[in-house]
C-alpha cells in the first residue's frame, strides 16, 4: 500500500529549542556542552526526560538532576532541577583489625570507579596476560580488606563509608551497605523550580542555600547530643538525691526503733 503525501507528520529536530535551553541553563551556572546531552535525549521525542549535572566544590559534591518536559508537541522547557549536596566523607578510624585506613584508601584512590565495569570494552582479550586485569586484581585485593574489616560494627561502619565516599554515583553503588542511612547523614538535598521567563536560582546559590542548611542541621544535631547529656546528668543527680533521701530516712527510721526498745 502506497500512502500519499501528508499522510506522516514529519517532526525537525527544534535546534533553536535546544540553543535556547543551553543558553538558559548555562546562565545558571551549568556546564558548557549540554547541547549534545539534550539532542542524545529529544531525538527519541519522549514526552519528559531528566539529565544529570554534577559539579565538585571543593571536598563537597553537588549532584543535579534536570527535569524537562513538553506538552502537545511544543518546545521543551526546564520545569525544575533536584540538587543534592553530598558533604565530605571524613574517615576518622585510623586502624581497623590491623588495615591500616588511610592505605586502603589511598588503593581506593587510584582506580577510576566510574568506569563502567559491565559495559567496557577492551582492545586486548588475552586472559592469560595480567596486564588485562591488573585492575579487576586490585579491586579483588581492596574489597577482600572492606570484608575482613567488617567483622564487627565499628570496622562494617567504617567499611561502609570507604565504599560510600567511592562507590556512590557509580556502576556499583548496589554494592554499599546501608546507603540509605548513609545518604541521610552526609546528604541534603532540595527542588528548585524554573519561571516562565527561565530565571530560577543558579547551582551556586543552591550550594550555598544546602550548605547553610546543612550547617543549621548540623547545629540542631549538636545542641540535641548536648541536651541530652544535660538530661543524662540531671537524671543522675536526682537519682542520687533520692537514693540519699532513702538512705537518711532508713537511718531515721532505724534511731527510732531503737529509741523506742529503749
Amino acid at each position: 500500500m502506497l500512502y500519499g503525501p501528508g499522510i506522516f507528520k514529519i517532526n525537525c529536530m527544534n535546534i533553536q529549542n535546544i540553543a535556547s535551553l543551553t543558553e538558559t541553563l548555562q546562565s545558571l551556572g551549568f556546564e558548557k556542552g549540554l547541547e549534545y546531552k539534550l539532542l542524545r535525549r529529544i531525538c527519541f521525542q519522549p514526552s519528559s526526560f531528566y539529565i544529570q549535572q554534577r559539579i565538585i566544590k571543593g571536598k563537597d559534591i553537588m549532584n543535579f538532576s534536570l527535569f524537562f518536559e513538553r506538552y502537545n508537541n511544543e518546545d521543551y522547557t526546564c520545569m525544575h532541577y533536584d540538587a543534592v549536596l553530598r558533604k565530605e566523607i571524613n574517615i576518622t578510624a585510623t586502624s581497623v583489625h590491623g588495615a591500616l585506613v588511610k592505605d586502603l584508601e589511598k588503593m581506593m584512590q587510584e582506580i577510576d570507579w566510574s568506569v563502567d565495569f559491565e559495559q567496557e570494552v577492551r582492545t586486548a582479550h588475552r586472559i592469560e596476560d595480567k596486564e588485562n586485569w591488573s585492575r579487576e586484581e586490585k579491586i579483588e585485593r581492596i574489597v577482600t580488606m572492606l570484608l575482613n574489616m567488617a567483622s564487627d560494627e565499628e570496622g562494617a561502619y567504617t567499611a561502609d563509608c570507604l565504599r560510600f565516599k567511592y562507590w556512590c554515583d557509580t556502576a556499583v553503588q548496589d554494592m554499599i551497605n546501608n546507603i540509605g542511612i548513609l545518604k541521610s547523614r552526609y546528604e541534603i538535598s532540595q527542588r528548585f523550580y524554573l519561571f516562565n521567563n527561565g530565571s530560577c536560582i543558579s547551582a551556586e546559590e543552591a550550594y550555598r542555600f544546602l550548605n547553610n542548611r546543612w550547617m543549621e542541621k548540623s547545629l540542631q544535631v549538636k545542641k540535641k547530643q548536648v541536651d541530652n547529656k544535660e538530661n543524662e546528668s540531671s537524671s543522675s543527680v536526682i537519682g542520687r538525691a533520692v537514693t540519699d533521701k532513702n538512705l537518711l530516712q532508713k537511718k531515721r527510721g532505724s534511731k527510732a526503733r531503737k529509741l523506742k526498745v529503749q
